[in-house]
């Protein structure tokens, strides 16, 4: 068995652990390490990339529930120790020196008329989550941890149209082309409550308010952004690196695309994953 320790790229906001394939991983507050305990392994190597994968499943999570937005050190050496069946260390590789990072600390506490406390919730301590790992999360923690307008805008379009593809295999529909597929999804997600999406997308000086709704934001997500952001051709309107208007332009719709991806994400946790 192993214990696997891994660098952060910056320190965890949270105290948070979770259990990913019978692996335990366990971030700490203030902390730019994340441990990973009951790794089943040979060799150090196996021991490395089970860590790995169950820290990307449990970040992807965390950043998905708007906890924190993590990303591994690549750069930084792993810590690990290897237990005998006795529990005793076999043999140790020691990791980077820990860095403090901290950010501003939520307390509430609930007391009855005698004021004796009775409920308490901290900001810092999210205590044990349960992890699902899943693509789009993935998707969603790059958008989150990336500095560039454009790559935040493409991997939250990512989100969208990997749980819109999603809705449409779980509804028993054949290929459906980009837009269409888009549509479904934002159908499907805010079926119960549009308001809150066109509240958003109004706040987007780029947005056209048209007959129906939806299309408008699919026109603004899809045409307006997510093809102007992956193709080139010099006869067609298109997203250019570098240019302030563009990168303006796409920084307007960023709220509206992560809006709509945590939304997607939210609905896949509690409908889409309900069905076997």
């Amino acid at each position: 068995m192993w214990n696997v320790s891994l660098g952060l790229k910056v320190a965890s906001p949270v105290e948070a652990n979770g259990k990913v394939d019978e692996v335990q991983v366990k971030v700490t507050h203030g902390s730019k390490r994340i441990e990973v305990t009951n790794i089943a392994a040979c060799l150090i190597q196996d021991a490395k990339k089970t860590a790995v994968k169950a820290c990307n499943a449990f970040l992807d999570d965390l950043s998905a529930k708007g906890h924190a937005d993590l990303e591994l050190d690549k750069s930084a050496e792993i810590a690990a120790e290897e237990l005998e069946p006795s529990g005793h260390i076999k043999r140790f590789i020691r990791g980077l020196e820990e860095a403090i990072g901290l950010k501003e600390r939520v307390i509430v506490v609930k007391k009855d008329v005698s004021g004796k406390e009775i409920a308490r919730y901290d900001s810092f301590e999210l205590g044990t989550i349960t992890v699902r790992p899943n693509d789009a999360k993935s998707y969603y923690r790059k958008a989150r941890t990336a500095a560039d307008e454009f790559e935040k805008f493409r991997y939250f379009y990512l989100v969208a149209e990997n749980i819109s593809d999603k809705i449409r295999m779980l509804n028993g529909f054949g290929r459906l082309n980009e837009r269409h597929l888009l549509k479904l999804g934002l159908q499907t997600c805010f079926k119960s409550n549009p308001s809150s999406l066109l509240n958003v997308a109004r706040s987007v000086p780029e947005f056209i308010t048209k007959s129906d709704p939806l299309d408008a934001v699919v026109e603004l997500l899809y045409e307006g952004n997510r093809c102007q952001l992956n193709h080139a051709k010099a006869s067609n309107k298109k997203k250019v690196p570098f240019n302030p208007q563009d990168i303006e332009t796409v920084r307007n719709v960023l709220p509206l695309a992560e809006f709509v991806a945590k939304s997607l994400l939210d609905h896949e946790e509690g409908s889409l994953l309900a069905h076997p």
